[in-house]
């Protein structure tokens, strides 16, 4: 897509304020497009809640207000976020900083103590795996990848980091020095051109389900499976504790640059980093603290108290303990003018109906 304002149902407007020129500057940069007017709906220029946390981080960042992510779904324009905006008080935040590594292992963030642990619930398991498989035709250098890749592991501490528990089972975080990754290779060539294929899929499959451990730290894998001399694919698999949606493109985008200065045998020109996640587990873990996390704690105590467990009829029993994630997905057909029906409704003011009577026909059967 170009840089332009697309065609939106809403004529353009010009920001008329000071916050609404700031949020009209930041929806540009953020999504991309180079005029933004004050009743442009967010979603609609192509937002979407990934990018929406973004918009709440250059907020507090510019205007020293902490505006809840939720306030850009129920405000989704400059002009409407902007009355938001003027209700809320100055964010009281300590800034983000660096931490000293020579004092100890750094804590994990609440996001990554979740994973760890379910991590502990139900050790060895894939669910939390998060794999990108490419398919690559034409030259690959094997060597200039597994530079971009040991360039990717010394810039982010996080991909060399071991998740450890002290004597008193607290999870921390230590980050290990860089290390060399070589991808491992795979090659079906030597099989009929039939076979190769399906025996490449069959091994990504296989690579994609591989558990990591988490003390063991070397949470990225790197596998080339060769179908052809000139014809490959690139599994990539990193544990969702060192990696998230976000992370995939800021991955992605500076494994290109890497990739390309390691064959043209030059430095990637990809700026300094001021910030490694530890800083900011270390960081969020002192906000989010003392009377501050007791008056959180504290509102959610009284707004579950007494709620009885919800129990959901289901198609049959289910185990005390789940059984892992397998599944299955039902398709079928609807009548023509059902079809025709929910395409009308996909246009304008009728899209949110739309995706709810699309969620109202996806059937998933739990086996």
């Amino acid at each position: 897509p170009d840089h332009h304002r697309p065609e939106l149902a809403t004529t353009y407007t010009a920001p008329r304020t000071d916050t609404e020129r700031t949020l009209a500057t930041i929806w540009s940069e953020i999504l991309g497009v180079d005029t933004v007017g004050i009743h442009d709906n967010f979603f609609e220029l192509g937002g979407h809640s990934l990018l929406a946390t973004q918009v709440t981080s250059r907020l507090r960042q510019r205007l020293g207000v902490d505006v809840p992510v939720r306030a850009l779904f129920t405000s989704p324009t400059p002009a409407g976020l902007a009355g938001v905006v003027s209700e809320l008080g100055t964010a009281d935040e300590a800034p983000l900083v660096p931490v000293d590594r020579d004092s100890g292992p750094l804590p994990l963030s609440f996001a990554q103590q979740r994973l760890w642990f379910l991590d502990q619930l139900t050790p060895g398991s894939a669910e939390y795996l998060v794999p990108f498989g490419l398919r690559v035709r034409g030259a690959l250098d094997t060597g200039a990848l597994g530079v971009a890749f040991t360039g990717l592991v010394t810039r982010h501490e996080v991909l060399r980091t071991r998740f450890v528990t002290d004597g008193s089972g607290r999870p921390a975080q230590i980050v290990d020095s860089p290390w060399s990754v070589t991808p491992v290779m795979h090659d079906v060539r030597t099989l009929p051109t039939a076979d190769r294929e399906p025996a490449a899929l069959d091994i990504m499959a296989v690579e994609a389900r591989r558990p990591f451990e988490l003390e063991g730290g070397r949470l990225l894998r790197v596998d080339v499976v060769r179908v052809a001399d000139d014809d490959q694919y690139l599994l990539i698999t990193l544990h969702h504790i060192v990696s998230d949606g976000w992370s995939s493109g800021i991955l992605a985008r500076e494994l290109r640059e890497l990739y390309a200065a390691a064959i043209a045998g030059c430095e990637a020109k990809l700026p300094e980093l001021q910030i490694q996640y530890g800083d900011f587990a270390a960081w969020q873990r002192e906000q989010l603290s003392g009377e501050f996390l007791e008056t959180q704690l504290a509102y959610w105590r009284e707004r579950l108290a007494g709620v009885a467990a919800l129990e959901l009829p289901t198609d049959h029993g289910r185990p005390a303990e789940r059984e892992g994630a397998e599944g299955d997905t039902v398709y079928f057909s609807v009548p023509s003018e059902v079809a025709e029906a929910l395409r009308a409704t996909a246009s304008g003011q009728g899209a949110s109906l739309f995706m709810a009577l699309l969620s109202v026909f996806q059937i998933v059967l739990a086996r």
